[in-house]
């Protein structure tokens, strides 16, 4: 119950000074800023967004109900290696929490470019409990096991590497979305979200749209919308810029959405500020390309829930504690080490 009540305490602690009549604090202000110049994408409203999300999560009906499936009294502590991803703000703290709630020793090498926004919390959880928990390093040594989350050339490297030893390993994957064609506007709306959040950088961002055949993409475009801090990004717009000058040097054809392209593509993991799409026949189809690519999706984003493991409109960017990558259970791999 004491790590319970810590995490119950970090929660009010994020929401009390990002709370819209409070002043944030110097401390907090510091971090926002410390982020931001390590990672530019990384700006204060992702962040801020990405730490509230934390926060919905540790309230004690959540905790109790995530942590009720699992036996955690361990037998013997072990070191756990953790390599973090930094593609957006505090994705790798799911990886930390479960480590130090299954009773275990978290061993943490963050991503340089994310090396703020974990230390911050973890410090925050130790003043709580008023202990030591977490260790941070350079360079993994002496662990027992690794989580670790690299890129598709990377991995290798790390199949390698830990091949003695049980192991999470993560490598790249995207989202997609399925329109069936009675969306409303709002859905449209929120699929904006869930293509543009974070600038699209998340593997839980939809970087690929299967349209039924003949559906109108014209009018499709306009609806799609998205924050200021990603219309005023020089990095994005740049990125932008690029794309649809390497389109027009190889006469590849595109749609214009003035802050992103729509390219049709049967790939499903788009370049920054592009995104593909395909036509498709029928559900049939796409429950099979569904199957046939599932080691590369991460969500599925779409109205019709007779698809497996589809989950709504402007959804895939507030995740549960239980919604574990890649489908494996952090949770039960470090229990039954």
């Amino acid at each position: 119950m004491d790590k319970i009540h810590a995490l119950v305490a970090l929660g009010e602690y994020i929401n009390n000074r990002f709370h819209s009549n409070n002043t944030k604090s110097s401390l907090i202000t510091k971090v926002l800023l410390e982020s931001f110049n390590r990672n530019q994408w990384f700006t204060e409203n992702y962040v801020i967004y990405a730490l509230k999300k934390y926060a919905t999560c540790f309230t004690v009906e959540k905790l109790k109900n995530w942590l009720s499936s699992y036996n955690l009294s361990l037998q013997k502590k072990k070191n756990i290696g953790l390599i973090l991803p930094g593609n957006i703000p505090a994705v790798g703290f799911q990886d930390v929490l479960c480590t130090w709630l299954s009773g275990h020793h978290p061993q943490i090498k963050c991503s340089s470019k994310d090396d703020q926004l974990i230390p911050f919390l973890c410090r925050l959880i130790e003043k709580k409990i008023k202990k030591s928990c977490f260790e941070f390093v350079e360079k993994l040594k002496n662990y027992d096991a690794v989580i670790a989350t690299g890129t598709n050339h990377t991995i290798h490297h790390f199949e390698f590497y830990f091949r003695n030893i049980p192991r999470i390993l993560r490598k790249n994957r995207t989202s997609v979305a399925i329109i069936k064609g009675d969306e409303s506007d709002e859905e449209i709306v929120q699929l904006g979200n869930d293509l543009f959040m974070y600038y699209g950088l998340g593997c839980r961002n939809v970087s690929k749209i299967y349209f039924p055949e003949n559906y109108d993409l014209k009018n499709f475009v306009p609806k799609l919308k998205t924050d200021d801090d990603l219309k005023q990004s020089s990095k994005f717009h740049n990125n932008y810029t690029y794309q649809k000058a390497i389109h027009f040097l190889q006469n590849r054809p595109f749609i214009d959405g003035e802050f992103f392209l729509l390219q049709e593509s049967c790939d499903v993991c788009s370049p920054i500020s592009v995104i593909y799409y395909e036509f498709y026949k029928s559900i049939d189809w796409i429950k099979q390309e569904m199957k046939k690519k599932q080691n590369e999706i991460q969500c599925i984003v779409s109205k019709d829930l007779d698809i497996k493991n589809s989950i709504p409109f402007g959804t895939t960017q507030s995740p549960e504690l239980w919604d574990y990558a890649d489908g494996i259970d952090t949770l039960s791999f470090l229990q039954n080490l």
